[in-house]
């Protein structure tokens, strides 16, 4: 951790501005406050908040890696991670961009979007993902409310708290992770089976998920395990599931429950094409 940035405390005027609004969001992690300079570019301060019983050298373990992770991102669709630096309070803070348009969640649940918009964001979501995976980073809590929309209403994909590094640039092969992690509704079945899993497959579950939510706005089930009613009636009927919900069929072909044969970030981008147009 002595290697990141730390500025003393009145500079952040000087670089970011001053907090103009606290408590934008309360994450699990965290929260939020909104700061705005003397030009009046406005960035995000997310607190980074040590949990219950977690000890702080695994804090600053945790906050370092992701850090580390959502520094290096560069893409349209990924929300850019500017510091990483201490507040006037003495408390961890990572410094991001300002997507003013709130998370897909809220957007949601006040916009009524039509099928050409949410197709055009599931494009911008499963393109972040694209990149992400390609760079041997999966993601592990995709969810609306973990895709901001900027002052153009465009998805980015925020909050890498969970993402894991399944491959480096010089190794061949990927690394399995056995770290669970997510949120219930959206998270893969091979995540509730204590084994190890290819946290790709996991992403991609999600976003077949964050598809049928932002169609039908409910959910099928609350986790993917056979004890699940809901879970349980798509297993034995996939067909007569999700009724009315426009792209039936694609949305059931993303939800493989067999990780081996789901599709890939590069084939669901494929069909994705196949099946909107």
């Amino acid at each position: 951790m002595s290697s990141l940035i730390k500025k003393p405390h009145e500079q952040i005027s000087s670089n970011y501005g001053k907090c103009c609004k606290k408590f934008l969001n309360k994450g699990a992690h965290g929260c939020i406050h909104l700061y705005k300079n003397t030009n009046g570019e406005m960035c995000i301060f997310k607190e980074l908040k040590q949990e219950k019983n977690e000890s702080k050298k695994h804090f600053i373990k945790r906050i370092a890696s992701e850090f580390c992770i959502s520094s290096v991102l560069e893409h349209p669709h990924i929300v850019k991670t500017l510091d990483l630096i201490k507040d006037s309070h003495n408390h961890w803070c990572e410094v991001m961009e300002y997507c003013e348009n709130g998370d897909l969640y809220q957007y949601m649940q006040t916009h009524k979007m039509n099928q050409s918009e949410i197709c055009n964001y599931f494009r911008q979501l499963t393109q972040g993902v694209l990149y992400l995976h390609e760079n041997g980073i999966a993601h592990k809590d995709l969810k609306p409310e973990n895709l901001v929309l900027d002052s153009n209403c465009n998805l980015k994909i925020t909050d890498f708290g969970e993402a894991e590094v399944f491959k480096t640039p010089f190794e061949k092969d990927i690394h399995l992770s056995h770290i669970v992690s997510g949120t219930y509704p959206y998270m893969a079945p091979e995540e509730f089976i204590h084994i190890d899993f290819d946290a790709r497959a996991v992403d991609i579950w999600a976003c077949g998920i964050i598809l049928l939510v932002l169609f039908s706005k409910r959910f099928f089930w609350t986790r993917a395990i056979t004890s699940d009613p809901g879970y349980c009636n798509f297993l034995k009927n996939k067909q007569k599931c999700f009724t009315n919900v426009p792209f039936r069929d694609f949305i059931i072909s993303i939800l493989d429950p067999d990780p081996n044969k789901r599709m890939n970030i590069h084939e669901l981008c494929d069909n994705i094409e196949k099946n909107f147009n």
